[in-house]
């Protein structure tokens, strides 16, 4: 899916050092609404496209934060950067395509002019996208097996330095010069049974490296600075030191030790590099092996374990949440993740239960691949297919290289999903089965059968354990056990094979509603309701929050609904949206297969999208007089229109109110609304009224308006489903006049009735006019009806003094007419 987004590049800003708000995530930033350049700006053009890459940091809470960054090429990068800039897409939303579903991390490249400045440089411009070459996408499948060097780079600066010496992290990260079981080099040779080898660099001439690592002295004070100018400055100093302008040119992964007192605080453990080359580590956290292996683990590509949506929160491998411990946990990844390194693949099994009768066989853990007594049918990694997720199924069995697993699930089937393929993505930790038990895939494929992941048996005895697993299609035993959730399809079960049938049928189909909804770095906030604006505001269909578990995927819901007016609300439970500091999430919904709503990333706590109309034919009707026309028109008059008013409130939303008043009828307000609850919020009220002319008012109570010095308010209105109109800036009121452009004549009367006694005429003249009314209505009718004006017939008999004659109706307090 395209999502569109604008973007602009910036460098050495800091990363969020929120403290966790609820559950288990980071408070986000605020939205950046303004880059100031510092001064006078000098643009250059690129040479070289930059790369995109992603960043991952954890934190010491176990909270993590995403952000899309852009490596550039030495030829643009001066020497005293890391060349790495930070992307803030909310700038510049909506003027460029920046679509996340379609980025790589290390493959997508990026082409725009470069805005140098005293505060800094950033990147503008429409960028243009592409991918790198084939054989570059090969280079970093080959980052999962072989041998790759590593230099450890550690700072000293005047107020600070890095707390393990070179000697600590020769011994810590490489396992040289002491005695160190389980590190950065030990763990992944033994988790791959050798396949992949980290090993410092080997010692260059008339440098300062030994056994991998090497320290620079820097100018810049580390107390209070952010840890990206530090970062840039270790960076530049080891390429001075090193003779080198590029420092993949030394070694094809560098760690950075950051000495400790950043304004970037205590709080943040490291970061690293999608797809790339580079790790950051806060001071100490460089001698942990858990954020060793998991920060070069980004490295080569591997997303994070979560579990239930919660970021870090599968603790069956390092692509968990990190420990501050020596030597430990000692443990490897989990199954989603060695399917992705492809380390055994000669123990994999793949299963396909829609094409498959079924499937069963025995589940052996990584830690026993080498045994004598396994055979060609044993499996390490089970993979599921055939579903919108791949799930990944093994035996978490702790001993030897797994004994240190933190799960809690010893000796249990653990199950894990994550989007097809072997390329990054995050894994999701969905069941821990013992014996007996199982877990279901509901509606597998899309059908109506769920597909059963289930134990059997685990035997613990001999060398090797093994768990006895199937994998089969539920099998239905009525019809109701086929029901697909579609009223428009047929559901049959064939009870002799237990297998269902959903045949589609057109006769009594409404048409289909597809909501589709593309999730942001913190999926679970978002939710969502359809309702029925013309039943009583009857929910439809609705997602909770917590109901998405994978940041950055795609989800799609269906159902088949009549014609009628709907309301679309999607909401963020934080209230920051779902774009795009933290991620680039979307929304689509379509009905009858034209697109009805849709948002490239909403900023706010909701957004609500209203379309289709109420069957008016039933309440809005001409009926003509029996007296006055008897030819009716040949369709009903349009007697009203919808009034549509829509509100994004500003900081403070408690100044905000308005109303729609009717200018032809005595300013009579026909819908109000504020103050409003919750700022930065978009609120819409929607009301069918009489055609008339009509004025909106809306109304600040401190009398700056809604923009833009106390946040982004903004108010719009429309009118038979046309923008009449909209504004931000103003003082302490705004205004809008729309409607008919005359006011509708006001007609409710009704024909004179025929005087008792009709007046003959005099021969002799009257002193005062006589007048006589007609006895009946016009004897012709109208073509059509009019819009209930009456005609009247007046007879004047007049004397002889004719001049003097003159006449009046007028209405009584009992709404007679009287003519005088």
């Amino acid at each position: 899916m395209m999502l569109v987004s604008r973007l602009i590049m910036m460098a050495m800003i800091a990363p969020s050092n929120g403290k966790v708000n609820a559950g288990n995530r980071r408070k986000k930033n605020l939205r950046v609404k303004t880059w100031n350049t510092g001064g006078a700006t000098i643009t250059k053009k690129m040479a070289q496209p930059c790369t995109l890459v992603l960043r991952e940091t954890q934190f010491d809470d176990q909270t993590d934060d995403h952000a899309w960054e852009c490596e550039l090429d030495p030829v643009d990068n001066d020497s005293k950067s890391s060349g790495f800039m930070k992307i803030d897409t909310a700038l510049t939303k909506d003027e460029h395509d920046f679509a996340e579903a379609s980025l790589e991390s290390g493959s997508t490249m990026m082409k725009a002019e470069i805005l140098m400045s005293e505060s800094g440089s950033y990147i503008s411009g429409k960028p243009q996208f592409q991918e790198k070459t084939k054989a570059h996408r090969v280079r970093l499948q080959e980052k999962t097996s072989g041998t790759r060097s590593v230099l450890v780079i550690r700072a000293e600066a005047g107020d600070a330095k890095t707390t393990p010496s070179e000697n600590d992290l020769a011994l810590m990260i490489f396992g040289r010069g002491g005695d160190n079981n389980f590190n950065l080099s030990s763990g992944y040779n033994e988790c791959s049974y050798g396949q992949l080898k980290f090993e410092p660099i080997s010692t260059l001439t008339n440098t300062a490296v030994s056994d991998g690592v090497h320290t620079v002295t820097i100018t810049e004070s580390v107390a209070d600075s952010n840890s990206d100018i530090i970062r840039d400055a270790m960076i530049a100093k080891a390429k001075s030191n090193l003779g080198v302008t590029d420092l993949r040119r030394v070694a094809d992964h560098i760690m950075l030790c950051i000495p400790p007192g950043t304004s970037s605080g205590s709080s943040w453990i490291a970061y690293s590099y999608v797809n790339s080359w580079l790790s950051v580590y806060n001071d100490s956290w460089c001698t942990k092996v858990s954020a060793q292996m998991h920060e070069i683990g980004h490295n080569i590509g591997l997303g994070h374990s979560n579990e239930n949506g919660n970021s870090y929160q599968d603790q069956s491998g390092m692509m968990g949440f990190s420990y501050y411990l020596d030597e430990s946990p000692r443990m490897c990844f989990n199954s989603a993740k060695f399917y992705q390194l492809g380390w055994f693949q000669d123990a994999e099994t793949n299963v396909r239960p829609l094409v498959q009768e079924g499937w069963t066989g025995s589940l052996i853990g990584f830690t026993d691949y080498q045994n004598e007594d396994i055979n060609e049918v044993d499996t390490i990694v089970l993979t599921i297919e055939g579903h919108s997720l791949d799930f990944h199924v093994g035996f978490n069995r702790l001993t030897g290289l797994n004994a240190g697993n933190m799960e809690g699930a010893a000796n249990k089937v653990l199950v894990q999903s994550r989007p097809p393929g072997r390329s990054y993505a995050a894994s999701q930790l969905v069941a821990k089965l013992d014996v007996g038990e199982s877990y279901k895939i509901e509606n597998f494929g899309n059908g109506s059968q769920p597909a059963v992941i289930k134990v059997s048996s685990i035997d613990q005895n001999g060398a090797t354990h093994k768990a006895t697993v199937s994998i089969y299609l539920e099998k239905c035993t009525s019809n109701s056990d086929c029901d697909d959730g579609n009223t428009c399809s047929i559901d049959t079960c064939n009870i002799s094979t237990g297998t269902c049938s959903n045949t589609h049928s057109a006769d009594n189909c409404a048409p289909e509603l597809q909501v589709t909804v593309h999730t942001d770095n913190y999926p679970a906030e978002t939710s969502w309701v359809l309702v029925d604006l013309c039943n009583d505001n009857a929910e439809i269909l609705s997602v909770s929050t917590d109901s998405y578990l994978s940041s950055n995927e795609t989800y799609e819901k269906t159902i088949n609904i009549p014609p009628s007016m709907y309301s679309f609300t999607i909401k963020d439970s934080f209230g920051d949206g779902n774009c795009c500091d933290f991620g680039l999430g979307s929304y689509t919904v379509q009905y009858n297969n034209e697109i009805v709503a849709h948002s490239n990333g909403f900023t706010i706590s909701s957004e609500t999208k209203i379309w289709g109309s109420c069957d008016v034919s039933k309440k809005i009707t001409s009926i003509p007089s029996n007296t006055i026309s008897a030819i009716p028109s040949q369709s009903p008059t349009k007697i009203s229109a919808d009034i549509s008013v829509s509100i994004v409130t500003d900081a403070y939303p408690g100044e905000t109110s308005f109303k729609v008043v009717d200018i032809c009828n005595d300013d009579t307000v026909v819908m109000s609304g504020g103050p409003f609850p919750f700022s930065n919020h978009l609120f819409t009220d929607i009301t069918n009224a009489s055609l008339s002319r009509y004025r909106f008012i809306i109304e600040d109570k401190w009398g700056d308006g809604m923009c833009c010095s106390y946040g982004d308010g903004s108010w719009e209105v429309s009118y038979a489903n046309e923008i009449v109109g909209s504004g931000k800036q103003f003082g302490s009121s705004d205004s809008a006049e729309f409607g008919e452009l005359t006011c509708p004549k006001l007609s409710s009367v009704s024909p004179s009735r025929a005087p008792a006694n009709p007046v003959s005429p005099s021969t002799v003249p009257s002193l005062e006019p006589t007048i006589s009314l007609s006895n009946k209505p016009s004897i012709t009718p109208t073509l059509s009806p009019t819009s209930c004006d009456l005609h009247y017939s007046v007879k004047v008999n007049t004397g002889s003094v004719g001049q003097v004659v003159s006449w009046i109706i007028t209405e009584d307090e009992d709404h007679e007419f009287i003519a005088a």
